[in-house]
């Protein structure tokens, strides 16, 4: 909790120091769908790590884990929500995250 509560004390100070550009109801205005949507997945992820802690996961696993998880979901998002096409590149990176993640469970 207090993670969290720290979080919101700095995001305020950089609001104070990094002003808005337009005032905030027109900021608000010009959201679009994703921006509001994005959160959905920061909140997941937060999430994730918070479980992986609690039930005594290790730092170093838990932070491969999560990125890579990341790196494969955009991928697959992007595919089927964006229609982005699927080359031997994108093939490769998603083979080389589920390999290290493999490869960080070998004992």
């Amino acid at each position: 909790l207090c993670s969290y509560i720290t979080s919101l004390c700095l995001v305020g100070i950089l609001f104070i120091v990094f002003p808005l550009k337009n005032t905030f109801s027109e900021s608000i205005k010009s959201l679009n769908i994703y921006s509001v949507l994005l959160a959905v997945p920061i909140v997941g992820i937060e999430l994730g790590y918070l479980l992986l802690y609690r039930a005594g996961g290790k730092l170093t696993f838990s932070s491969a884990l999560v990125s890579s998880m990341i790196t494969v979901g955009l991928v697959i998002i992007g595919i089927i929500v964006f229609k982005e096409k699927i080359n031997i590149k994108k093939l490769l990176g998603i083979a080389f995250c589920l390999s290290g993640i493999v490869l960080l469970n070998i004992k």
